[in-house]
């Protein structure tokens, strides 16, 4: 512990443990950290905190059940990703049009969906061409 960058005031702080909790809750707690291999005060403070409340320390090692085994690997969803990104071109074209038009974000917006709707086309493909007719 004392070989590592800061580990001096972390044994102090384990230490100083003694004058809030019972002295030998706080060996225990450092002998159990000391034989997990984990001997950080975070680590003390959990195993005295327990000691302290009588939940049991190192207990029974966990056997996971078969139903819990990934059978295939997940797969991302960037379907999301694409919605913001299109949101983001939507909101940058009603400011070009906004601004090219002397009109109001509200009313630039209002004219772009009606043009989407008008031609059956999607509201971020709109968004794409202004982007691109502005030279963006």
């Amino acid at each position: 512990m004392l070989r590592k960058p800061g580990g001096d005031r972390e044994m102090v702080d384990i230490l100083a443990l003694v004058l809030h909790h019972d002295e030998q809750a706080v060996l225990t707690a450092l002998e159990l950290a000391l034989a997990e291999g984990v001997p950080t005060k975070t680590h003390v403070l959990n195993l005295l905190h327990r000691l302290v409340d009588g939940k049991v320390v190192g207990g029974p090692p966990l056997d996971t059940p078969q139903a819990l085994v990934l059978h295939c690997e997940p797969k991302a969803n960037v379907e999301r990703y694409d919605t913001l990104r299109a949101r983001r071109q939507i909101e940058q074209a009603v400011r070009i049009l906004s601004r090219e038009r002397g009109i109001s974000e509200e009313e630039a917006y209002v004219r772009i969906r009606e043009k989407s709707m008008k031609s059956q086309t999607p509201i971020a493909e709109i968004a794409a061409a202004i982007i691109a007719a502005s030279g963006l």
